[in-house]
């Protein structure tokens, strides 16, 4: 007679790093991939500084301590629900280096290419859309109805706000925050640390650490 096996399936916990209002549309997301098998183990609750312990953001979950002094702990799954990108790269190095892990959030009602490449962390929230080899690095986060298109990047830790579009062949650097309804036209690259404003158009190659706004896009440098 052959022996008898139990698999033993591993869920982690899940916790989300920030309590803002974004963070209660993220943990309706996780629910919401829990639900239909997209994502497996049980949410536990927020990580806040600015928010006391013990409150509540919905009925059911609510702050369980900072982030400062939180140590990682590797039964916990982390994600992180902040649109500023370089508050988002400090929080992700400082954590990973301590060996946390980063969950990979994918709505079900997004659409992600078999050829797209998905980095530690990344977020694709719900209607957005990952384009035959597109690559989406480490802790990016792509709100709802944002796209990127085939052959396109975006770089660690860059925010796509509602709407925002990356068409054929562009690309976006590290920490890069494109507002709502914002465009990167095809084969533009856009450098590390810029801003593009919402609704703006970008035509041309952006180099790293400045501000786009308007139709066309104009630049402004920062200090």
């Amino acid at each position: 007679m052959k022996p008898f096996f139990i698999k033993v399936i591993y869920m982690k916990k899940i916790v989300i790093l920030g309590a803002g209002g974004f963070a209660l549309e993220l943990q309706g997301y996780i629910s919401d991939c829990l639900a239909v098998g997209a994502l497996t183990g049980e949410f536990l609750g927020f990580l806040d500084d600015t928010i006391p312990v013990g409150t509540h953001l919905s009925s059911k979950w609510g702050v369980l301590g900072g982030i400062v002094d939180h140590k990682p702990d590797p039964d916990l799954l982390y994600y992180i629900a902040l649109g500023n990108p370089v508050d988002r790269r400090h929080l992700y190095s400082v954590l990973k280096a301590q060996g946390g892990e980063f969950g990979v959030l994918k709505h079900p009602s997004a659409y992600i290419s078999s050829a797209a490449k998905l980095g530690e962390g990344a977020i694709l929230c719900p209607f957005a859309f990952a384009g035959p080899l597109s690559q989406i690095n480490e802790n990016v986060l792509i709100n709802i109805y944002g796209s990127v298109a085939h052959h396109s990047e975006v770089g660690k830790h860059s925010v796509l706000s509602p709407y925002a579009t990356l068409n054929g062949h562009s690309s976006v650097g590290e920490a890069v925050f494109l507002g709502t309804s914002s465009v990167v036209t095809s084969n533009v690259s856009v450098g590390s640390l810029v801003k593009v404003a919402a609704g703006s158009v970008v035509y041309n190659n952006l180099s790293e650490n400045a501000e786009a706004f308007g139709n066309p896009a104009r630049v402004k440098k920062l200090t």
